[in-house]
């Protein structure tokens, strides 16, 4: 996912303790990647769809005025902040 996210510390701490709590949980480290990456994958993926989006209204050449006006605000610090300070 890309650093405007604003999620890397946050994913890599939840990652960290659902590893451990697998590694703990099961008798062979096989085991316990398989439900770690069962458990996380979801995660990843609704931060990397966070990120398409946020890039989407960040970098996209909109053609209406519409288009424009939104993709124009969502450049601005207020949206920026307010797009990566939670996730939807």
């Amino acid at each position: 996912a890309r650093p405007h996210v604003g999620m890397g510390v946050t994913k890599a701490a939840q990652d960290a303790v659902a590893l451990a709590g697998r590694l703990c949980e099961a008798g062979a480290p096989e085991a316990a990647l398989a439900a770690y990456a069962a458990d996380r994958l979801p995660a990843g993926a609704a931060v990397v769809a966070r990120a398409r989006a946020l890039g989407a209204y960040m970098q996209a050449q909109r053609q209406s005025a519409e288009e424009r006006q939104a993709a124009d605000w969502h450049r601005t610090p207020e949206a920026v902040m307010h797009e990566t300070a939670w996730m939807a």
